[in-house]
């Protein structure tokens, strides 16, 4: 098996792993009341998603 040559210094290895990490959730808003909600997923405060009416709120 291959076997790197020389040893990977501490801050390059942090580096790497570095962008594996945590990331933000991207957020969206709601084309109908323009309200934040998460990506793909039905607004709660209007309940629709893609213009179309998928649960009734109050």
């Amino acid at each position: 098996m291959a076997e790197p040559k020389k040893q990977r210094s501490r801050s390059r290895s942090r580096k790497a792993k570095n962008n594996l990490g945590w990331k933000a959730p991207s957020i969206a808003r709601c084309i109908e009341c323009n309200t934040v909600k998460r990506p793909h997923q039905v607004c709660m405060n209007c309940g629709e998603y893609r213009k179309n009416k998928i649960i009734s709120t109050k």
